[in-house]
């Protein structure tokens, strides 16, 4: 079976465009989540979550893993706070 470059690569710049779109709205949402976090440190851990999934996607592993360790611990203070009032 033969195959036609041409028209196997017809989409690639459609695909080039879709992927440089992603990649902005990635950098518009670690930019609204840094800001959010600067506001006011005391964030839900999903902010966190997000904050780490867009410091990754940009790269920035380091950091990526210091906003999840901070999203784990205010998970399990959460969970904790949760099942202590259970208890009440």
């Amino acid at each position: 079976m033969k195959i036609d470059l041409q028209k196997e690569g017809k989409n690639e710049p459609e695909r080039i465009i879709r992927r440089k779109k992603a990649e902005e709205n990635m950098e518009l949402v670690r930019e609204k989540l840094q800001k959010q976090i600067a506001k006011k440190a005391e964030q839900p851990a999903w902010v966190y979550h997000k904050y780490g999934d867009a410091l990754l996607e940009n790269g920035q592993v380091k950091e990526a893993i210091a906003a999840y360790e901070i999203g784990k611990v205010k998970k399990f203070v959460n969970e904790k706070r949760i099942r202590n009032i259970g208890m009440l």
